[in-house]
């Protein structure tokens, strides 16, 4: 005798060819996507890449130590003319993040310094534009040429992460360029 099938068998049948049907082509499409994202990776890393060899080679062009390990950048720094630091020379240390430059290098102090808005033991920078502003069109010149020496220029007091410094800063000038002076 032959099986009939009912209706119901018969919608259970279509349904299930249809679910395995439409997964083979859902894993098909996950595949594809998941090689583009690799060939995008892989294009933005190569970019990425080339940008910070770019930003190091425009550092080197301007200054001659340039101490380079991986992602680990240290060079000297010279106290900006006509301010309190004028006479100073500090080793800074640039931690470039794998996200560069869409993510802001970590900067740091190695040398000790006195400044309301670096930590004397730690050497670690309060500066708006690289904890929050910062953004692609900077590169690696800008904090050396610019950041630090406007940070040493003019301080914050408002903002500090050497509260004496600050303090010192505001109310008694004179005994804050003297203990700027121990460290120069």
């Amino acid at each position: 005798m032959k099986n009939k099938l009912n209706n119901v068998q018969i919608a259970y049948i279509k349904v299930h060819y249809a679910f395995k049907y439409f997964l083979n082509i859902n894993i098909i499409f996950i595949i594809n996507l998941i090689f583009i994202i690799n060939i995008i990776y892989i294009y933005m890393n190569r970019k990425l890449e080339k940008r910070i060899a770019r930003d190091i080679d425009k550092l080197k062009e301007k200054v001659q130590d340039v101490y380079l390990n991986k992602n680990v950048i240290q060079v000297m720094i010279n106290g900006p003319k006509d301010s309190d630091y004028e006479h100073g020379s500090w080793k800074i240390q640039i931690i470039i993040p794998n996200e560069y430059p869409y993510k802001s290098p970590s900067v740091g102090f190695i040398d000790k310094i006195y400044h309301p808005n670096i930590d004397l033991r730690s050497g670690t920078i309060c500066l708006n534009t690289l904890n929050e502003t910062w953004s692609p069109i900077y590169n690696l010149l800008h904090i050396y040429d610019i950041f630090i020496p406007q940070l040493l220029l003019y301080p914050n007091p408002n903002d500090p992460l050497n509260e004496e410094a600050a303090k010192l800063y505001i109310e008694q000038s004179p005994l804050y360029k003297q203990n700027i002076q121990k460290y120069t």
